[in-house]
This record gives C-alpha cells, structure tokens and sequence, in this order.
C-alpha cells in the first residue's frame, strides 16, 4: 500500500510509531553512549588519581625525610664533630636520632665527605671511606652545587627516596648528610591500602642502574604474579608521557611512569584495578534502557490511538461541513461550546462562513453599484468626447488667427524697417544743411570783415556787397531747401505717429505677450511728436531768416547806392551781417537737433525691430502649442473611446458577479 492512498488518520499514526520508536532508539543509544563514555571517563579519572595520588605520596616521602633532617643540620654540635672529622663524637651524637628515625621508617642515614666518600653509615657502623661518586650522583651534586637534593635514586640495595643536605660550618662546606626511605614494595603496599587493587613495580632495561640483582625487571609488586605485564619497558617511549590505560575484561590496567630526581624516568608502576561491579552496572543499565523504551513505545501507540480519535472525528465533522459551504451552503455552523483546539477550529470555521456571507452579500450589492458606475461612466465618457472634439476645432480656429496675427506681425517690421530707413534719410539731409549752414556762416563773417576794411577800399567793398547780395540771395533759396526738407521730415514724423498708434494696436491685439512692444510704440510715438515740434521750430526759424536775408539784400543795395553818402550805412551792414551769423547758428543748432532726433528715431526703429521680431517668435510658439493641443485632444478622445469600451466591459463583469453571488445560499 502506498503512503498517498493511506488517510490523514493512518499516517499519523504511523508517523507517531516511527517518531516515537527513532526517538526510542535515540535515547536508547544516547544513554547507552553516554554511560559509556562516563565509564571511560571514570576509568580515566581513577588513572588520573591514581598517578596524582602516586606523585602526592612520593613528595610526601621525600617532604617527611626533609623535615626528618632539620635537628640534625641545626645542632652545632653535629657540625662541629662533622666539621673536626671526629667520627666517634658525631657517631655518639647522632645514633640516638638514627633509632627514633628508623623506628619511623627510615631506611639509611649516612655523612659524607665531598665529592661522595661515606663518612659515618649510622646504619652499618662499620663501614665508612667507600667511594660513592659513581653511582650516587644525588651525593654528588648536592656537594658540587651546594644545595639539596631530593628525589628517586637506585642504589646498591635498589630504589629508594633520597635526600641529600649540603652542610656548612663558619661558611666552608664541610660536605653532606642523607636520609634514604625503601621505595619499592612497602610503597606498593600503601598503595593498595589506600586505593585498592593490586601494584607492581618495574624498572627499565634500558636503563643502567646500581642495582645487585639486575636479572628481574620486576623490583617489587603486592601480587605473586602480573598477569597482564607490561609490553614494553623501553624508557624511550615513557619519557614524556604522564600515564596509560587499557582495559583488559572487567580489570583497569593504569601504567603510571616513576621519575627519579633529575626529572628522567626509570620504571613503571603498573595498577591492576577490578571494575567488575562497573561492567555489571553496566549491563543492568543497558537492560533498564531497553525496557523503558519498550514501554515508551507501547504507550506511544496507546497515546497515538487517543490522539487520533480525539482529533479527527471533530476533524470529520468540520470537513463536513467546509463540502456545504464549497457547494453552496452558508446555513450550517458548528457548535462552539468546545474550549480546546478543535473548539478554536469550529470559532474559526463559522466565522469564515459568516465572514463569507458578509462579503458574498457586500460583492452583490457592489456588483450592481458597478454596473450603475459603468453606465455612468459611458455616459460621462460620451460627454468628455464631444467636449474634446469641440476643444480640437476651436485650436484649429486659433491655429488660423496665429497665423493672421503672424502675417501682422510681418507687415509691422516691414513697416519698422522703412522707419529705420527715414531716419537714416533724415540724418544725412541735415548733415547736409549743417554743411550749408558753415558755409553761410563763413560767408556772413568774411563779408563783416570786408565791411570793415578802410574807405579807400570802398570800391572794392562795392563790388563786394554786389556778391553778397547774391550771396544772400542764394542763402534764400538754401532756406528754401531746408524748409522743404523739414516738410518732409515732418511728414515722415506724422508716419511715425501712424506706425507707432498701428504697433499699439497690434500689440493690443496680442495681449500680455506684446506688451513690450507696446511700450516701444509708445516711445517711437513720443520720439515723433518731439520730432514734429522741433520741425514746427524749424519752419519758424527759416522764414524769419528768409524774411531778414531779403531785407539783408535790400540794405545791401541801398548801402551800394548810399555808400558815398554816409559811412553810417556801412556800420548798419556789419549789424546786419552779424545778426546774420547769430541766426545761421540758431539754424545750425536745429539741424544738429534734427540730427540727434534722426538717430535716436534710427535706434528706436530697430528696437522696434527686435521687438516685432520677438512678436513673430511668440506667435510661431502659440501656433506650435496650438497644434499640441489639438493633437492632444485626438489622442485624449481615442482614450475616451477607450475608456468607453472599458466601462462597458466593466459592466458586464459587474452583471456576470452579481449572477455568480445569487447561486451561494446564505443564512
């Protein structure tokens, strides 16, 4: 059978054995593990104790024989015999210490002379002088170095713990004394007492030692026989580690290395230690393990079975319940009086149905508000479209006024340009009559000046007055000139005027963007009439000078006929020809005024020119913006059309909604 066809119900429970049963074996395997591996810690913590409690008791020994020696280094007397090499006085002084010390377990008490002769052996009285240097390196050192030394040394009789004090009397050494303890199997014995389990004790054979008996690398041991020997006692392979283990069936073997004084190691002291009880424990344990999980299995299930039933009959009746609501159905609740997770799911479940009546009856009645919307939005859609085609004409309308107002616009700066042109005109005509007006000017005074010659030049002066009557009449006709050129310079002022009032108009015509050229109309039409003034002035200057040049000639004549008569006549004529002068000047001074006038009319008409220039530029810009605008309308009325086909489809979905809500049953 495949897990898809099996049921919601059939799975969890298969789930619940298979979680509960890995969960069984994981903690099965995790307690088993784990009290493995507190045996190994254990077993190593009982090598670890058992090589501190090796090294602890080993200073301890050494710590005692040291203290042991403190009366005898101290007594002066000792010193002093030692010091004289008074071996009977120091042997008197000193037995009586060496039976107290061997009663506690002292094994050798010993003087010796430097580097390393026996002195006094308080434990074999009888034999001294022996050289000791090459085999008791302790006593060698400690007399060499002058320091104590302290530590596991072999000698003759085999291992033991050594200490050696160098002695001194006055400040001269006068060499050393020693205190030795057994090592081998009572140290063994006091091990077993304390911890338990049985010892041996190995040397290396690698090693030399002092040693008598060499043949057995066993030394000493608490048990007739080592059945798990160790299998190498090479000191190589031990000199830098601080112990071993192995088990070997239900027994502990910890190998603990044993260190002389210098720090070298030169034996073994292997521990057999019964962990029989351990191993039993052991096994109880792993059956406890097993049954409990056996048990936890067996209650899963049970517990599994409850679950299933618990949860999935109210698991049957909410799907009974979501099949009336898929179909249709939203008159059916379930009941809510559970207070449990179910309970929660049943709140739950009516609330959707609820919830889905709600909205089920709100997307009814906002389907047909859309439909309504939908309408009214075709409607208003229509409306923006006629409004936008209406908008579209009327920018084609303004698209044609822009270009009337440009073809305006055209015609004024044609109009300004031809100003332009009249005052240059203007300007050089009264250049022109500047030019003429010097010329009479230097006329008149040359003619005063020949006035005032000598009367025996009278007859020239005579001949003279002839010409500057013609003179003077030629100044006539020059007037004359000038009068018709300040007509005409009046004439091109009133055309200025009439320009300057059309600019107005134009500018009026096109509104906040003439403005500017408006105000350069009103100049211009300033300039003109300042312009027609000056003219007026003009006009009246040249016909008082027309009328006094006629009288100029007249005198002239009658001063040519009278000159022989009164010399008074002569003296008229210089007047006259003076105020001649005055009033040539007077005329020289309004020409240069016309000519001022001229040009700033010239400089006016050319900012007339930008200005209509700049009227042009705004008018081609209204016309493009015009165009924009128009073709902005076509496109915003293909979107209403768009918009309007969108509304309509809006509406029919708004219908097919509102049809497919009618089919729910709601409570």
């Amino acid at each position: 059978m495949q897990m898809r066809s099996l049921s919601i119900r059939h799975k969890m429970i298969l789930g619940l054995l298979g979680i509960t049963g890995i969960l069984t074996l994981i903690y099965s395997a995790q307690a088993l593990y784990g009290m493995g591996r507190l045996i190994d810690l254990h077993r190593e913590a009982m090598a670890h104790n058992l090589a501190a409690a090796t090294e602890a008791r080993m200073a301890s020994m050494l710590r005692s024989t040291e203290l042991a020696l403190s009366p005898i280094i101290n007594d002066d007397r000792v010193l002093d015999a030692f010091a004289d090499r008074d071996r009977q006085r120091l042997q008197t002084l000193t037995v009586p210490i060496w039976k107290d010390l061997h009663a506690k377990g002292i094994a050798q008490f010993q003087f010796h002379t430097a580097p390393a002769t026996s002195f006094l052996r308080l434990h074999q009285l009888d034999k001294f002088g022996d050289d000791l240097s090459s085999f008791r390196l302790t006593v060698v050192e400690a007399n060499q170095k002058g320091k104590t030394v302290a530590g596991l040394e072999e000698g003759r009789g085999g291992f033991g713990f050594r200490v050696v004090i160098p002695l001194k009397r006055d400040g001269k050494a006068i060499g050393s004394v020693e205190l030795a303890q057994n090592f081998e199997k009572a140290f063994l014995s006091d091990l077993k007492a304390d911890l338990g389990g049985e010892y041996f004790l190995y040397r290396f054979t690698d090693v030399d030692g002092a040693s008598w008996n060499k043949g057995d690398a066993l030394l000493a041991s608490t048990a007739e026989e080592d059945a798990h020997p160790p299998e190498s006692l090479a000191s190589t392979e031990w000199q830098n580690r601080p112990y071993s283990t192995a088990m070997r069936g239900d027994t502990l073997i910890a190998t603990i290395p044993v260190k002389d004084y210098s720090g070298r190691a030169v034996g073994l002291i292997v521990a057999h230690i019964d962990l029989h009880n351990f191993e039993a424990e052991k096994r109880l344990l792993f059956i406890f393990f097993l049954g409990t999980g056996l048990i936890g299995v067996a209650a899963s299930v049970f517990a599994a079975s409850r679950l299933v039933r618990l949860v999935f009959v109210p698991l049957a009746e909410c799907i009974r319940v979501a099949g009336r609501i898929s179909e249709g159905d939203l008159t059916e609740g379930l009941d809510e009086k559970r207070n449990d997770e179910i309970g929660a799911i049943y709140r739950s479940l009516n609330t959707m149905r609820i919830r889905l009546t709600e909205l089920l009856s709100e997307l009814s009645l906002t389907a047909r508000k859309t439909s309504h919307a939908a309408r009214e939005l075709q409607i208003g859609t229509e409306e923006v479209t006629t409004s936008a085609q209406q908008v579209s004409k009327t920018m084609e309308q303004m698209a044609g006024e822009s270009a009337d107002l440009s073809e305006h616009a055209r015609r004024s700066r044609l109009a300004a340009g031809d100003l332009e042109k009249t005052g240059k005109a203007v300007q050089e005509t009264a250049r022109k009559t500047g030019e003429q007006s010097a010329a009479v000017r230097q006329s008149s005074r040359e003619a005063a000046l020949a006035a005032r010659e000598s009367d025996e030049r009278l007859e020239k002066i005579s001949n003279q007055l002839a010409r500057s009557a013609e003179s003077v009449q030629a100044l006539g006709r020059s007037l004359e000139q000038v009068r018709e050129f300040a007509g005409t310079i009046q004439n091109i002022s009133d055309e200025i005027n009439l320009l300057s009032l059309n600019a107005s108009i134009e500018a009026a015509r096109a509104g906040e963007a003439g403005r500017g050229f408006a105000v350069v109309a009103q100049h211009v039409s300033r300039l003109a009439d300042e312009s027609g003034k000056a003219v007026s002035d003009i006009h009246r200057t040249i016909e008082s000078v027309l009328k006094d040049s006629k009288t100029t000639s007249a005198n002239i004549l009658a001063g040519n006929k009278e000159m022989n008569e009164s010399a008074s006549a002569l003296h008229g004529v210089l007047s006259t020809m003076e105020s001649i002068d005055g009033m040539i000047g007077k005329v020289d001074d309004f020409v240069q005024s016309i000519a001022a006038s001229a040009d700033r009319q010239s400089k006016e008409a050319a900012e007339v020119l930008r200005a209509m220039d700049q009227v042009a530029g705004l008018v081609e810009s209204s016309a493009s913006a015009t165009e924009e605008v128009a073709a902005s309308m076509e496109e915003i009325t293909g979107l209403m059309n768009s918009l309007k086909a969108a509304s309509s489809d809006l509406s029919g979905m708004a219908q097919s909604i509102q049809k497919d809500t009618e089919r729910f049953k709601l409570a």
